[in-house]
């Protein structure tokens, strides 16, 4: 008897702690949406410049690898526009990684 208490103890232990546990308890999916809220809350608006310095960054190589492969009549403008893109990426993003 003591068998049997102990193993359904042990057993409604890890169905408490299981993440099943929370797709039977909130089906709709808010528990999740709950810890998303928190890790956005708990980094505050850092995110924003990070992505926007990653798109700046990644905007910078692409002008590069067209400059590179463009007509001659199109590389002054390119250019240009690349060292826009440099000098916003150097204003906003210059020392946060």
């Amino acid at each position: 008897m003591i068998r049997e208490n102990l193993s359904g103890a042990l057993l409604a232990g890890v169905l408490a702690v299981s993440p099943i546990s929370a797709v039977f308890a909130h089906p709709l999916g808010s528990v999740h949406e709950t810890e998303t809220s928190v890790l956005k809350a708990q980094w505050g608006p850092g995110e924003d410049w990070r992505n926007r310095c990653w798109w700046l960054r990644n905007r910078a190589q692409q002008l590069r690898h067209d400059i590179y492969y463009a007509p001659p009549w199109d590389r002054e403008r390119m250019e240009q526009h690349l060292w826009r893109v440099r000098d916003r990426l150097r204003d906003e993003c210059w020392g946060r990684g």
